[in-house]
């Protein structure tokens, strides 16, 4: 939750120091941010994603499960942009802890959802068409 907090607060100094130096961070495909990332790759993309935001990221936790080393975490974001949008996500996060540090992190997202925030412009006209229906937003 520290984590979270520091990502919530656009604090990369305090999350890096929650991070273990040979962290595996793991983000689910199709976007620029997707892939494999060690603690030094993370950290580089945070500047990316928080020069973007008006304001900071607010997490709404849903479930918590906790076992052995291991937490899974589903929550739903929602940030403010500079450029007047929003970025909406539903997030599933699997951290793996060894001796009070976090050494792995799986980030399960919806990429429509990065499109629409992040994307080209293709990837904005795609992911707007794709989760609007005929008579209006899903």
């Amino acid at each position: 939750m520290d984590y979270l907090g520091a990502l919530q607060a656009s604090d990369g100094g305090r999350m890096a120091r929650l991070l273990s130096e040979d962290l595996r961070y793991w983000v689910s495909p199709g976007s620029s941010f997707s892939g494999d990332h060690d603690k030094t790759s993370l950290l580089a993309l945070l500047p990316a994603i928080f020069g973007v935001q008006a304001g900071p990221e607010k997490l709404i936790y849903r479930h918590v499960t906790a076992q052995e080393d291991r937490v899974s975490l589903v929550a739903d974001g929602s940030m403010s942009l500079k450029d007047g949008g929003s970025y909406e996500q539903t997030y599933h996060w699997l951290f793996r802890f060894r001796d009070d540090k976090i050494v792995e992190i799986l980030e399960y997202i919806d990429i429509l959802q990065v499109w629409k925030a992040f994307g080209t412009p293709e990837q904005k006209a795609l992911a707007k068409t794709s989760t609007e229906s005929k008579s209006g937003r899903i």
